[in-house]
């Protein structure tokens, strides 16, 4: 038997008490050698170590990924953030333009109801302007007068004397002060 052969058979230990007469206990008795059991808790503890040691370094990868799924999240809700707030002060802009086209629809409004109360006055001015004038012609047309030299008003007598032509209700024509006369009856043209 070999150098080799025989370390591989007996333990090596110095302390161990089931050495045979060579100083070394056979490997067949291991189990009662407690430097044996030792050996064999400490390769365990070693083994359990080791596993120990990798799950450990398989957890720190875990809570690394974890936090930088944490971090994107927080950054991503961040950036969330950043988009609402943004939009949101997009949405008070588009308010405050609202508010603003609101007040100018509003004051347009106003403006168009003063418009047109002005124009109606107006044309209830003109219309009555015009009134006037179709009766002037209405008078002129069967008068001796021509329309531009014509004095008709609607006042026709002042101071108990008539002074310009009018229109006679009950003869239904229209009456003229004539040159020593006190007034000359014009009857209406036939139409």
């Amino acid at each position: 038997m070999s150098k080799d052969e025989i370390a591989k058979r007996f333990c090596k230990f110095e302390l161990c008490t089931h050495r045979n007469g060579e100083g070394m206990c056979c490997l067949y008795n291991q189990d009662n050698c407690i430097f044996h059991r030792l050996e064999k808790e400490n390769h365990l503890l070693g083994e359990r170590c080791t596993q120990l040691l990798k799950d450990k370094g398989e957890l720190i990868d875990q809570i690394a990924d974890i936090k930088a799924n944490c971090d994107l999240a927080i950054e991503g809700r961040d950036v969330k953030i950043m988009e609402l707030r943004s939009e949101n002060i997009k949405l008070k802009e588009k308010i405050k333009e609202l508010e603003k086209y609101e007040k100018q629809k509003e004051w347009i409004r106003d403006k168009f109801r003063e418009t047109m109360q002005s124009e109606c006055e107006q044309k209830d001015k003109q219309i009555a302007e015009l009134k006037a004038q179709i009766e002037k012609m209405r008078c002129c047309s069967n008068c001796r007068y021509k329309y531009k030299s014509c004095s008709w008003t609607s006042e026709s007598i002042k101071d108990g004397k008539i002074t310009s032509h009018y229109w006679n209700k009950e003869k239904q024509a229209y009456c003229d002060v004539g040159e020593g006369a006190e007034y000359q009856l014009w009857e209406m043209k036939e139409k």
